[in-house]
């Protein structure tokens, strides 16, 4: 899969801006317009995959790439200012303040009204989910620099907590420690700035259901105590999705952001995308030995097959850019389901 994590490194690395990409196959393009980073309005970068010609695709009948084609020049460009992600602001205290005394009055007097010292809810539980994954979740966002996300409990036409969608994802926390998960859409990845579509806190071995409709593309990743944000983006491994039948619909984890990110596998029908046990399987890599992400410093991108199969595991190339293109194809009869499990390790 092409997405916007590898688009977002590869711009910034070399002191350009993201443009919009026509297609899927455009996910991890890096792009050759020249601007400066701080003029960009992330909130309105956004990726349209309706138009992709998918038999043009080459996923070189299976064979894994080794290395992905040589990148197209660019010209030389100062080193992008790297903005502060602004202090989140303190929650607002609700404890009641003492009513100063007040003078003797008369019986007729009306009484005054008592001091509320309740908080606003972050959420309300609902039968379709655990009632405490909204519990506290203020804090856990506030602290990392996040946004609260929308973490509707209805069919919104992108990804939702609980039932009723044509797709789905299970997440399953084994670590010994709360996790915080999130998901985004095409243009909300930036949690710092955009609000994410899910935000919602795991507890050691809980799981939850998110549905997704049909062509949704996306992503999802975990964050621990330990986690922070890089350029507004979650500098952990991520879930990257576009949910669709067979070779249409596409996953894969991203480890491109933080080489030494929280472990991550996905399981679908066919392929299973992260942490295998011992190595990785179909997942992006930087292929440059000892990177800590890919970009500056980190060479390219490009799949790493490891324990899966070529075939359900698509291995190829951009047919525009010749970067590495691929990832695990989905049920072939539209409704794919996966199992997702947040390790409690890192890379």
């Amino acid at each position: 899969m092409r997405y916007q994590s590898a688009l977002v490194l590869s711009t910034l690395a070399v002191g350009q801006a993201a443009a919009s990409s026509h297609g899927h196959a455009n996910f991890h393009k890096r792009h050759d317009v020249k601007r400066d980073a701080q003029d960009v309005d992330w909130s309105n970068v956004a990726f349209d995959l309706s138009n992709v010609d998918w038999s043009k695709v080459d996923y070189g009948n299976g064979a894994a790439s080794t290395a992905p084609a040589a990148p197209t020049p660019t010209p030389a460009a100062s080193e992008p200012e790297v903005l502060a992600t602004p202090a989140a602001a303190e929650p607002a205290s609700y404890e009641a303040s003492t009513p100063a005394p007040e003078p003797a009055a008369s019986s007729s007097a009306a009484p005054a009204p008592a001091a509320s010292s309740e908080a606003p809810s972050s959420g309300s539980s609902g039968s379709d989910f655990a009632s405490d994954i909204l519990d506290g979740i203020d804090a856990l966002v506030s602290k990392l620099g996040a946004q609260l996300g929308l973490n509707s409990k209805t069919e919104n036409g992108q990804i939702w907590i609980g039932e009723g969608g044509k797709h789905s994802a299970t997440f399953t926390n084994t670590a010994d420690k709360e996790a915080t998960l999130f998901c985004w859409g095409k243009t909300t990845m930036w949690i710092n700035a955009n609000q994410p579509l899910i935000s919602i806190k795991l507890g050691p071995g809980e799981s939850q259901k998110l549905s997704a409709a049909d062509g949704f593309s996306g992503g999802c990743g975990a964050a621990f105590d330990d986690s922070n944000l890089f350029m507004g983006l979650l500098n952990e491994s991520i879930l990257e999705f576009t949910f669709g039948a067979g070779a249409n619909g596409c996953f894969d984890i991203s480890r491109e952001i933080n080489m030494k990110g929280v472990k991550l596998t996905a399981k679908g029908a066919k392929c299973t995308s992260g942490f295998d046990g011992s190595g990785d399987s179909c997942t992006f890599i930087c292929t440059a030995s000892g990177a800590e992400r890919c970009g500056e410093g980190g060479g390219d991108y490009a799949i790493d097959v490891g324990s899966s199969t070529n075939g359900p595991c698509m291995v190829g190339k951009d047919p525009y850019t010749g970067d590495a293109a691929g990832g695990c194809q989905m049920a072939d009869d539209g409704g794919e389901h996966l199992e997702v499990t947040i390790h409690g390790s890192r890379y």
